[in-house]
């Protein structure tokens, strides 16, 4: 009797590990074809898809500094500010800098960490306004294929993934792997 033969519910470690594995590809193609559509309809609007997630956050929670945005969506300051750079360019968007006292544990800086909030402008409101209830109507008619109980499933599910399970995590990389006997067709 092989490793791959499923009685009474057995799944082999090589099963479980394909099983995984696809279940993540099918997620993250997934999450690729729902970007690419909400990218491509958001471009009619001249917005990425950051850009719009910016201006919803700012919308729904107020000013927020750079690097609460940066944590927020998992991506670089560099890039956050890039982004905020832009959108105050075209008048969505408010920054106000300001420079916290220097920290006594850090005898090197002679002047504090500067920190730039960043706000709507009545503008940017007009527009996320306008925006925001076309951009949820794709949304939902995307979402049209899962009913209810499965949407709030995938919510669910999605969350789960994200916060992650720490134990689990550090005894499925401490047992030794059936991975390594997977090989590539």
């Amino acid at each position: 009797m092989g490793r791959h033969l499923n009685l009474s519910g057995y799944i082999s470690e090589k099963g479980k590990t394909e099983r995984a594995f696809a279940a993540y590809l099918d997620l993250l193609d997934a999450a690729d074809a729902m970007k690419e559509k909400m990218t491509s309809q958001l471009y009619n609007f001249d917005l990425t898809l950051l850009e719009f997630r910016i201006l919803v956050v700012l919308r729904r929670k107020g000013p927020l500094y750079q690097l609460q945005l940066s944590r927020l969506f998992r991506c670089s300051k560099q890039n956050v500010r890039r982004v905020l750079k832009r959108l105050v360019g075209v008048g969505l968007v408010r920054q106000e800098a300001a420079i916290l006292p220097r920290r006594p544990s850090s005898p090197k800086s002679k002047k504090g960490r500067t920190v730039v909030l960043a706000d709507l402008t009545r503008e940017g409101v007009v527009k996320l306004g306008q925006i925001f209830p076309k951009h949820v109507k794709v949304v939902k008619a995307e979402m049209k294929a899962l009913e209810g109980r499965e949407q709030k499933l995938l919510s669910r599910l999605c969350r789960k993934l994200k916060e992650g399970d720490a134990v689990k995590f550090l005894q499925e990389i401490r047992m030794k792997d059936a991975e390594e006997e997977l090989v590539w067709e």
